[in-house]
């Protein structure tokens, strides 16, 4: 880590982007940096699929009702490089901050549950894939691969990160410890919130406890980022009557 000096501000987002809008979503995470940057960050990290949102249908709704808002989240998914990533990039080196974004990378046919890494000078230089997608989120996202551990050396320290569950994965943390990470961004969903399961509420309790756990295991500083589901978002998965209606509200 630099050792110029004894402490590096960072930020986290705790917000939801407009759902399923990928315009307005890369407006506003532009917008959030830039925040970030005025008031001395060196870097930015946003929530799992920030852009342009979790798939949340996949715990509540039947596949057939949830078609069209994964042809939505098709169509509003990021391309890297692309239109959406280039000015995310212009937004980082504007604010002179590394950006940790979290987003749904769409590759050929597949979509990606991706952390992208841009620098302070605008480019993106990384990307991490989710690893192995958790039970159902298999329907939505394809699997990254080895390639996907890695740390980006900012200058002030040794930055990697891991989405959800995937700090379940003892050897993907092992890689990174092993790799000096200093800095880890813990990138979560607010998925509690769409389950009627009455043990849901745990998931709070397994994402802090497991972020917690690397930190102690690594010795790196966690960045504990976890996105929130709006009114919106709500209203617009909505729970309709009838047979084919979700199991779960």
């Amino acid at each position: 880590m630099d050792t110029t000096s004894s402490t590096i501000k960072v930020a986290a987002v705790h917000a939801a982007a407009p759902f399923l809008d990928l315009a307005a979503g890369v407006e506003q995470a532009c917008a959030f940096i830039r925040e970030a940057g005025r008031n001395g960050a060196r870097l930015v990290a946003f929530p799992e699929t920030y852009l342009p949102g979790y798939p949340y249908w996949v715990w509540s709704h039947t596949p057939k009702h949830a078609a069209p808002l994964f042809a939505e989240l098709y169509a509003n998914s990021v391309e890297l490089p692309g239109e959406a990533s280039r000015a995310l990039g212009e937004a980082a080196r504007d604010a002179g901050i590394w950006v940790v974004m979290g987003l749904d990378e769409r590759d050929g046919g597949t979509l990606y549950n991706t952390q992208a890494y841009y620098s302070p000078t605008g480019e993106l230089v990384a990307r991490h894939r989710k690893l192995h997608p958790t039970n159902a989120e298999r329907t939505v996202w394809g699997r990254g691969d080895g390639r996907d551990i890695f740390v980006v050396d900012t200058g002030f320290a040794k930055v990697g990160g891991l989405i959800c569950f995937e700090h379940t994965m003892d050897l993907a943390r092992y890689s990174l410890a092993t790799l000096g990470e200093q800095i880890h961004v813990s990138a979560w969903p607010a998925i509690n919130a769409t389950h009627a399961d009455p043990n849901a509420g745990k998931f709070d309790h397994y994402s802090r406890t497991l972020a917690g756990a690397h930190a102690i295991a690594s010795q790196s500083y966690v960045i504990f980022v976890q996105g929130r589901i709006s009114e919106e978002i709500v209203e617009r998965l909505g729970i309709p009557d009838g047979p084919d209606a979700p199991t779960v509200g």
